[in-house]
């Protein structure tokens, strides 16, 4: 009876092993097959090419794109004095704005509605230091000229993302940060600090009309 203990146990195994290898459970299940006329999608990635140089030879960088064929971005001007901004679709580059390179100009926050551009331009002054100014401009040509919206965006703050500037219900919002230096006020009797301006948020028109909270002058008052 010992010894047939490991064969009862041994054609266990097998009976359980060929059960599970033959049962139909065990099988692959067969891909499932589409019904005939059910549609069909296909993600198809096609690469675009764009010269790194224009036609007059200068260097062209990309900083925002509207779609796959039209982009804005800056070239130098041909004599290398000037720094551009420049729609490029598939005709010639329409030139948006051109600040002579000693003024040391930068485009931020790009961004496009219902087939406007937006953007801010920030440059040095004559009188030394840097004016920021929001512009505006169609992106069909035949629409009309770049227009300055405000030069009044206070302490405005870029954090090289999307929502930079946002434009919402007609008008476009910017996110402007307190002075670093509240003024001081002229009275030798107060000598508490001056309190902190909160971080606030500022908008204007899309037409260049000013909105609440739009005001640059903002100052801290108090009573001696």
């Amino acid at each position: 009876m010992r010894r047939a203990r490991p064969l009862i146990a041994l054609a266990a195994a097998l009976v359980v092993g060929g059960w599970l290898l033959f049962s139909p459970t065990s099988r692959d299940v067969p891909p499932t097959v589409a019904p005939s006329g059910a549609g069909t999608v296909t993600a198809t990635l096609t690469p675009g090419v764009v010269p790194a140089r224009l036609a007059d030879g200068a260097i062209y960088t990309p900083l925002l794109y509207l779609d796959t064929g039209t982009s804005v971005g800056t070239a130098s001007s041909p004599d290398g004095t000037a720094e551009r901004l420049l729609l490029r679709g598939a005709g010639a580059p329409r030139e948006l704005r051109s600040v002579p390179k000693d003024r040391f100009p930068q485009w931020l926050g790009l961004t496009a509605a219902d087939g406007v551009l937006y953007w801010a331009e920030s440059s040095a002054t004559a009188a030394g230091p840097y004016e920021t100014r929001l512009w505006r401009a169609p992106v069909a040509p035949a629409a009309g000229p770049p227009v300055a919206l405000t030069a009044d965006t206070g302490g405005i703050v870029f954090f090289e993302s999307q929502y930079d500037l946002v434009v919402a219900e007609d008008r476009l919002h910017w996110v402007a940060a307190p002075p670093t230096t509240p003024p001081k006020p002229r009275c030798a009797r107060s000598r508490s600090p001056a309190a902190r301006l909160p971080r606030t948020s500022s908008t204007a028109g899309t037409d260049g009309a000013p909105g609440p909270g739009s005001s640059a002058s903002t100052r801290a008052r108090r009573r001696c």
